[in-house]
């Protein structure tokens, strides 16, 4: 038989453990609360850093194109989710008027492979034409000859024609984005520091290749007004 205390002792022992019980019960609660509405804010702020502030090392594509290497940590590629519909590069000097695409990842050839196969390609990590009208560098990239289902998507195959004076527009987002050139030179497949830079004012830069695929020419423009499209 057991006493009065033991008794007593016995009640207290299971009020206790439905306490414990209860309390694990709210802490895992919550510990799913906190997974759902706090993690994915973390997870959207990092893609954004390294999107910004990506790491670049020299590397080079059997296609001529790639600058160099952009690592992105192995997050997904959600900026290219988004795509404007109107956005398209227009040369008058060299009778070129073509769509962009934008954000494309200059790093993986399964990506922008496609892409300049059939258009100009914008690079990622680079700013949109609205990104860039106070200063930052909006980079674009195409082949320069080359053919594709019965296609010509040498899109760039006339770069070297502009001179002083000539004008590049971009229309995008409904607006009409219009560059006066300002230089061009040729640089090696390891010179990333053209893609990776800022520049202190609005500036529209467009790349090709040189010299087969030994080299890269660069025109870049700087921008004179935004209007409507």
């Amino acid at each position: 038989m057991l006493t009065s205390s033991q008794k007593n002792w016995l009640v207290s022992l299971r009020k206790n453990d439905s306490k414990i019980i209860t309390t694990l019960v709210v802490v895992a609660l919550l510990s799913i609360v906190f997974s759902w509405t706090i993690a994915p804010r973390e997870v959207s702020a990092g893609f954004r850093t390294v999107a910004v502030a990506a790491g670049v090392s020299a590397g080079q594509s059997s296609s001529g194109i790639v600058l160099g290497d952009f690592s992105t940590n192995g997050l997904p590629q959600i900026l290219a989710s988004s795509q404007t519909q109107d956005f398209r590069l227009v040369i008058p000097k060299i009778g070129l008027s073509h769509k962009v695409v934008e954000n494309v990842d200059p790093a993986s050839e399964s990506v922008y492979g496609p892409v300049i196969n059939e258009s100009i390609a914008h690079g990622m990590y680079t700013r949109l034409p609205d990104e860039a009208v106070s200063n930052g560098n909006v980079y674009l990239f195409a082949h320069r000859e080359g053919n594709y289902q019965g296609n010509n998507i040498g899109y760039f195959n006339q770069l070297d024609k502009i001179a002083a004076g000539d004008r590049a527009e971009i229309i995008y987002a409904g607006k009409r984005y219009v560059y006066e050139f300002w230089r061009n030179f040729v640089i090696t497949p390891q010179d990333t520091w053209v893609y990776n830079g800022e520049s202190n004012f609005p500036m529209l830069t467009l790349q090709t290749c040189e010299n087969g695929l030994a080299a890269r020419l660069i025109v870049q423009f700087r921008l004179k007004e935004v209007g409507p499209a």
